[in-house]
């Protein structure tokens, strides 16, 4: 009986382990563990047409100064009669930029049919921006109602992503530094370590102007 207890339990463990190995360790994760990337693109902000706002004019300048490549173009709307306004406006605009360090701002006056689209002007410039991986998509729900089915395949911490994107101030110090492989250490030590030990320099030999000639 002993015997035949101990032959159970041995199958017993067998097929437990048969079990376990043929289980699936491979699932893909419904977690996103991918980095964030950093992303070359036109940048656009927008400012009021009712009178320049320097304020506004600030936080976009430090933008462009931090992050900005290339020229700034200024689009400011107007309608018919409003061309004159228009460009006032942006060549105020222009100098606002100018004092806050931006001085490549250039001003494009656009004709607009209709009032309701000459409230806000446009500055558009080059620039880095820190974005979600590229697998990411928007959370479910986001763009209206959807039900549960629409969450399959969603990528949980891709929204998450997206939030501390727009918290980076500086999107190219995700990018890390350019390693120094072309300097010689020895050579820099060679020149540093006299130098910090207070060893005084050798006079300089060679030519001077008064040995000239003679």
């Amino acid at each position: 009986m002993m015997q035949t207890n101990k032959l159970i339990l041995l199958l017993g463990t067998l097929g437990f382990g048969l079990m376990v190995s043929a289980c699936d360790v491979t699932t893909p994760s419904d977690v996103n563990v991918s980095k964030l990337r950093v992303k070359d693109q036109i940048i656009t902000e927008t400012v009021s047409t009712t009178a320049v706002d320097v304020k506004r004019v600030a936080l976009i300048s430090r933008k462009v100064l931090r992050n900005g490549n290339g020229d700034v173009t200024l689009t400011v709307p107007y309608v018919q009669g409003g061309a004159i306004r228009a460009g006032d406006l942006g060549y105020a605009y222009k100098n606002a930029f100018a004092a806050q360090g931006v001085t490549h701002v250039n001003v494009v006056l656009v004709a607009m049919a209709d009032n309701q689209d000459t409230d806000h002007a446009v500055v558009s410039f080059r620039g880095l921006v820190a974005k979600q991986a590229e697998d990411c998509g928007r959370i479910p729900g986001y763009q209206g109602t959807e039900d549960m089915d629409n969450y399959d395949g969603y990528q949980y911490g891709c929204e998450t992503q997206g939030d501390m994107a727009k918290m980076i101030a500086d999107p190219s110090d995700l990018l890390g530094q350019e390693s120094a492989s072309e300097a010689n250490s020895r050579r820099n030590g060679a020149i540093i370590e006299p130098y910090t030990a207070g060893t005084p320099n050798q006079p300089l030999k060679g030519m001077s102007a008064s040995d000239v000639g003679k």
